[in-house]
Parts: C-alpha cells; sequence; structure tokens
C-alpha cells in the first residue's frame, strides 16, 4: 500500500538490518540480499506483469554489484512481452538463487 519510492526505502532499511545482524563474535558471515521493488499501477494487467517488474528490478540489483535495492520505475507500467520475459529467465537460470522481491 505505498508507492515505489517508499517501497524501496523500506527494503534498504531491511536491507540494512540485515547486514548488521549476526554478532561480532559468531562464526556467521555477514548477510546481504538484494531487492527488487515495482509499483502496481492501472497499466499493469495482471498480477503476473507485476511480479515480473519486480524480478526485472531484483535481477538489476544482482546484475549491478548485489546487496543492493533496485526500483525501477520505468518497468512498472509497460507490457513486458513473453520473449524478452523468457530471455531474462534464460541468462539468470544458473545463477539463480532464492530471493526476495518486493
Amino acid at each position: 500500500g505505498t508507492c515505489a519510492n517508499s517501497a524501496a526505502i523500506m527494503a534498504e532499511q531491511m536491507r540494512q538490518r540485515l547486514a548488521e545482524a549476526p554478532d561480532p563474535a559468531s562464526d556467521m558471515p555477514a548477510l546481504t540480499a538484494s531487492f527488487g521493488v515495482a509499483e502496481l499501477d492501472p497499466d499493469i494487467t495482471s498480477q503476473d506483469a507485476w511480479v515480473k517488474c519486480a524480478d526485472i528490478a531484483l535481477y538489476a540489483s544482482k546484475n549491478n554489484g548485489r546487496n543492493q535495492v533496485t526500483s525501477n520505475g520505468s518497468i512498472a507500467g509497460v507490457a513486458l512481452p513473453d520473449e524478452i520475459w523468457r530471455e531474462v529467465q534464460k541468462k539468470h537460470s544458473k545463477t539463480r538463487r532464492q530471493s526476495l522481491a518486493i
């Protein structure tokens, strides 16, 4: 129930808290997280398209060095052709890990 900018700020706060979470005396490595944010607008015609927008923003975070938040307003509201989505999936299928997308 918020705009993309506010969601990106909240995701950044979560990312920072995750990085600070481990106890320095612990053997656990520091945690990192990548987030993708997409705002739902009237031009997005389905839940799947909205999730695709967030997923593409998530991949942008990963491709730009990981451990960051990407909010791609230029993706939101644009109909994504299935061919583009398949290409994104194909390109990242080998390195795909469990991720959180907002």
